[in-house]
């Protein structure tokens, strides 16, 4: 399976940000590109996962919805 080529992104940072960034970086011995791309995923990750709870909720909801349509025609064919 061919792997897809990396997708470039760019940000444009305040300069005490981007000077912030650069020392907490330099700290953790690693350069600001790499320093951002784990950030970013790890924030990433959090927040999709938040998504895909909030989808199955939504998802839940409406199955539990329908399913109760269901049974109230149900209930009103048998009444009738």
């Amino acid at each position: 399976m061919a792997k897809e080529p990396k997708k470039m992104r760019s940000v444009r940072l305040e300069p005490h940000i981007e000077q912030k960034l650069s020392l907490v970086a330099e700290k953790l011995g690693l350069n600001v590109n790499a320093y951002l791309v784990a950030r970013i995923g790890e924030a990433v990750n959090r927040d999709y996962q938040v998504y895909e709870i909030a989808e199955r909720q939504q998802q839940a909801m409406m199955a539990m919805f329908e399913a109760r349509l269901d049974e109230a025609d149900k209930q009103n064919l048998e009444d009738q």
